[in-house]
């Protein structure tokens, strides 16, 4: 399996699942999203993007979800002061 990103800023470098590997949600983590993808994500958008992603059990276990608020807490609405949900 590969992975990659692709935005109109350009795309990412490919990102491979060693063949037999158990894509949970760790693994995910770690591998793909912090080892992988997120360094040039960032690179590319000089840290200003919206990760959008299909909704197989390792993008929505809870455990992605701590993730993504312990890497990128959510941005607040000046408005009503609640975290504005991502994408």
């Amino acid at each position: 399996m590969v992975s990659l990103a692709v935005s109109n800023l350009g795309k990412t470098s490919l990102v491979f699942v060693q063949p037999g590997a158990k894509v949970y949600s760790l693994y995910y983590c770690e591998n793909v999203l912090k080892q992988g993808l997120l360094p040039d994500i960032q690179a590319l958008s000089g840290g200003d993007f919206t990760l959008q992603q299909d909704g197989a059990l390792a993008h929505v276990h809870e455990k992605l979800l701590t993730f993504r608020v312990l890497m990128y807490p959510p941005s607040l609405n000046l408005k009503t002061g609640l975290p504005i949900a991502w994408t």
